[in-house]
């Protein structure tokens, strides 16, 4: 279609959306292709994980050392944390192949040490939300499954973290909570052990609409939560909003941190 036959009824970044609905990306859906990075050690590969809705995912794994003869050493070795990680872009562009989501992702998985799954939501206008939603939703109930067998050889699902940016730290504050509350479904009960919040997009009036579902948070019994950004300004706005809210100080068995500056890939 041609874009220039119809007016431009809204513009951010690299986004453009269209009087007749459609929309036009200029940027933002860069790709880089799944597989070994030489400067981490990790190794990563593409996923689908609901092929009627076309949901995705990329798994990370960093480097595991050769297994010892002790069977029981073995399970401590090679069992590693869960990451599930939302990549940005306003709900309107990214991807899970976007060159510094998956550069950052490579640098979490080897320096921490963990297992990740990179989701790959719908986007809209072309699947209003709540499809970004229910596709993590349905992203990481997959990814404490056991589907696969990179999750379920080395994944320990009594440490699950969930961390997103900005619109993806939105989803991960989502869908902690409906962790909390609907319990994901698995055989072995994973456990949702902490929430990194990198540049969360809580919208203007977080006040009203978002803080309530901080009141929720204790009912996951999370050991921490991090919030991440880069202006100390709006973290602390939203700290002081979140304190109104009972959420630090609660005796909900975890702490709270706020830091500057961590997302710079």
């Amino acid at each position: 279609m041609d874009s220039g036959s119809t007016e431009i009824v809204f513009e951010c970044d690299s986004f453009r959306l269209h009087s007749d609905g459609h929309a036009e990306r200029t940027g933002g859906m860069d790709r880089v292709p799944a597989g070994f990075d030489a400067d981490t050690g990790v190794t990563s590969k593409d996923v689908i994980i609901d092929a009627a809705t076309g949901v995705a995912g990329r798994l990370y794994l960093p480097a595991i050392e050769a297994a010892p003869s002790c069977e029981s050493d073995n399970s401590a070795t090679t069992m590693l944390p869960i990451l599930v990680f939302f990549h940005d872009g306003y709900f309107v562009v990214g991807s899970r192949g976007c060159p510094s989501c998956h550069r950052y992702v490579n640098s979490i998985v080897a320096s921490a040490r963990v297992g990740a799954v990179s989701v790959d939501y719908r986007l809209a206008p072309e699947h209003s939300l709540p499809a970004a939603y229910d596709d993590s939703w349905a992203a990481l109930n997959w990814a404490v499954s056991g589907t696969d067998p990179w999750l379920s050889s080395h994944g320990n699902l009594g440490r699950v973290f969930l961390a997103g940016v900005s619109a993806g730290a939105n989803i991960a504050h989502n869908m902690a909570i409906a962790a909390g509350v609907s319990g994901l479904h698995a055989v072995e009960p994973p456990r949702v052990e902490g929430v990194i919040l990198l540049h969360p997009n809580a919208q203007q009036d977080v006040e009203t609409r978002s803080t309530r579902l901080w009141t929720e948070l204790p009912v996951l019994a999370l050991e921490g939560l991090v919030e991440c950004g880069a202006d100390k300004h709006m973290i602390r706005n939203h700290r002081h909003c979140i304190r109104e809210q009972g959420l630090i100080g609660l005796s909900y068995g975890g702490y709270t941190e706020f830091v500057y500056r961590l997302w710079d890939v």
